[in-house]
Formats: C-alpha cells, structure tokens, sequence
C-alpha cells in the first residue's frame, strides 16, 4: 500500500509540476500580448502622426505649386497686354521661366506625397 501512496503522491507532484508549468507558459503568452499590444499601440500612434505630417507637407506643396501656377499665369497675360500695346520685354521671361520649373517641380512632388499619404 505504501509504494501506491508512494507512487500516488509522485504521479500528483508530477501533475502539479505540470500544470505550473502550464500556467507559466500562459503567463508568458499573456506578457507577450501585453508588450504586442502596446507596441502596436506605439506603431499606430506614429503612423497617424506621420500621415497627419504627410497631409500638411502635401498642403504646403499644393499652396506652393498654386501659387507659382498663378504667377506664371499673371506673367503670361501682362506679356500678352504689353505685347498689344507695343511695348517691348517686360522684364518677367527670367522670373516665369524659373517660376514654371518650379510650379512642375511641385506638381510632381505633390504626386509623390499623395501617394505617399494613400500609402498610410
């Protein structure tokens, strides 16, 4: 009788030895999800802050491209008035030449920053 208890007590530690191992283990997995969690939280946080850094560069592009648009467009009419009038060069070419390649080069960044932000 004495070697089943014997046995008996050896099969229940095991079994004891067994389940803290278990609850270990679901420990571990519970810590793992916690840190997941709030590094997915960190990774959210820093996406929104990109897309929202994103959105206002594009903004800025926008405005700036708009306004060189404009410019080269004033530039265009005042050299068609002056041209009626018989004037000669207004002194702009230089000025609408440089502000064209930059309303083209904001247009293509702004293309690159749009599709950035749909990226987010």
């Amino acid at each position: 009788m004495s070697n089943l208890k014997t046995i008996g007590n050896k099969l229940f530690k095991a079994e004891l030895a067994s389940h803290k191992v278990d609850l270990g283990l679901a420990d571990d997995i519970k810590s793992e999800i916690q840190k997941y969690k709030g590094l997915k939280d960190n990774v959210d946080k820093a996406k929104s802050k990109a897309k929202d850094a994103v959105i206002s560069y594009s903004d800025n592009i926008r405005v700036a491209y708009q306004n060189a648009q404009n410019a080269v467009d004033m530039i265009t009419e005042l050299e068609k008035k002056a041209k009626e009038l018989g004037l000669g060069d207004t002194g702009f070419e230089a000025y609408k030449k440089d502000l064209a390649g930059k309303a083209a080069e904001y247009k293509k960044m702004f293309s690159s920053a749009d599709g950035l932000s749909k990226s987010l």
